[in-house]
């Protein structure tokens, strides 16, 4: 097995473990509209004829037998769903501990800081260290964010020797003889050293439900150090 597979080995078993999550998911709504389409006859055969106008067709009413083997029938067919639907297991997380953090004590401004992703064996202090040296380069909307939450939460400035400003909102940096980056998805991925960091990427990507964080308005921008991914930081606009 190689370095790459080692490494993302956990992640990629919480990414199919979520994937298997909303397969399940999908499963039981489908199970509960099922119980109530066998629930809802049912409900009208035993109390229907309670109800004026809902008086029980003659091949039911005036056939007993058969109104009660329609009863079983399908009390068994919802009791089977109900039995299924609830024995599924259907927790909201899996085991362990999330790379995921989500900020709620953001800055005031008009976009914030909302997750920190760090990536699994990259220490969250140097994924902001890095984000601050990087974005305090910017004047973005989305760097202010993050050059704003690192300042109130303590985090070391440090001055790169050299910075350049890439294409897809993308930005290099150099610092004690080291390169790094910062960007969104495409400027950051095709810049990784090699394919090996690009499938770690990818891994990161859908483990940690980035395109979630997207969908829900978010914006995440990625670091990543000598070509290697660090990490993200998702921003989004501040809700007032």
């Amino acid at each position: 097995m190689d370095q790459t597979d080692t490494e993302g080995m956990s992640c990629a078993a919480r990414a199919a473990e979520e994937d298997l999550k909303d397969r399940q998911t999908k499963k039981l709504v489908w199970r509960l509209v099922l119980s109530v389409l066998f629930l809802l006859p049912l409900m009208y055969i035993l109390v229907g004829h309670m109800v004026p106008g809902w008086a029980l067709p003659p091949i039911l009413r005036d056939h007993v037998p058969g109104m009660v083997l329609a009863e079983i029938v399908l009390a068994l067919a919802v009791s089977g769903i109900g039995r299924r639907y609830f024995k599924s297991d259907n927790t909201n997380a899996p085991e362990g501990e999330s790379q995921v953090t989500d900020i709620t004590n953001s800055p005031q401004g008009e976009f914030h800081v909302t997750d920190i992703i760090p990536q699994e064996t990259i220490a969250v202090e140097h994924l902001m260290q890095t984000a601050l040296m990087l974005e305090g380069q910017s004047g973005h909307k989305h760097a202010k964010a993050v050059v704003s939450f690192m300042e109130e939460n303590g985090v070391p400035l440090h001055t790169p020797e050299r910075f350049t400003q890439l294409s897809g909102n993308g930005m290099e940096a150099a610092f004690e003889g080291k390169t790094y980056l910062t960007g969104e998805e495409e400027a950051v991925r095709e810049r990784l050293a090699g394919d090996s960091e690009r499938k770690k990427f990818d891994i990161f990507y859908k483990c940690n439900r980035i395109d979630y964080l997207e969908r829900q308005g978010k914006t995440p921008l990625f670091f990543a150090e000598d070509g290697i991914l660090l990490g993200a930081i998702a921003v989004a606009e501040k809700k007032h």
